[in-house]
């Protein structure tokens, strides 16, 4: 297929396929021009996302691309103006930002669990449901850690908060790292303080 020939709004569901999969290949390729080759397939991602009915878009990844669901979902970040690169120094050598590589990181680990998860038929067995109940029993654990001041049981309990978020994401089929923007987003804008008396102000006026 040439690329170059199709209006890319204009393509059928199997011509996103390979055109999608054309891309994902020349991104893995081609590291200095990653960054255009991600954004138009994940252009062309949320295209197809949007012509198909609701619950249908991952089964299709799934099925017709050689691209992961959560590299999908990187590129459509991309292509929404949400770049997971935060600097991309123009020299010959591809370096990466500490703050991606504190992203990445975490993804790293993030897609760990989620395999650990799937290993142990926890993925798909579970539900989001039980996993929210298994994160409300690691809080109190954190609770009672925190409350006795013991710094190794601190540091445990909020990764098994983590893990049981991560599989909880994953079971309901949101991504964590967005959710986790989406909720950033309500809240940057707020003005309120929390003052000495434990009480919030929303005119900022905390004692």
């Amino acid at each position: 297929m040439n690329l170059e020939d199709l209006s890319w709004q204009e393509m059928t569901l199997s011509e996103y396929a390979v055109a999608i999969n054309c891309l994902h290949r020349k991104a893995e390729k081609k590291a200095k021009e990653a960054l255009t080759f991600a954004i138009e397939a994940g252009k062309m991602l949320l295209q197809v996302k949007n012509s198909l009915p609701h619950g249908q878009f991952m089964p299709w990844v799934e099925t017709n691309l050689d691209v992961s669901v959560r590299q999908a979902q990187r590129y459509m970040r991309l292509a929404k103006g949400k770049p997971i690169y935060r600097s991309i120094p123009l020299t010959n050598n591809l370096s990466i930002s500490p703050q991606y590589k504190i992203q990445m990181n975490f993804e790293d680990i993030e897609s760990r669990v989620i395999a650990w998860a799937s290993a142990r038929q926890i993925i798909p067995n579970s539900n989001a449901l039980s996993q929210a109940i298994k994160t409300a029993e690691e809080v109190a654990e954190l609770l009672k850690a925190l409350n006795r001041n013991d710094t190794k049981e601190v540091i445990d309990a909020y990764g098994d908060v983590l893990v049981t978020l991560v599989i909880g994401a994953e079971l309901y089929g949101v991504n964590l790292v967005a959710c986790f923007e989406a909720a950033y987003d309500q809240i940057k804008d707020r003005k309120g303080t929390l003052g000495k008396d434990g009480l919030f102000y929303k005119d900022g006026s905390a004692a």
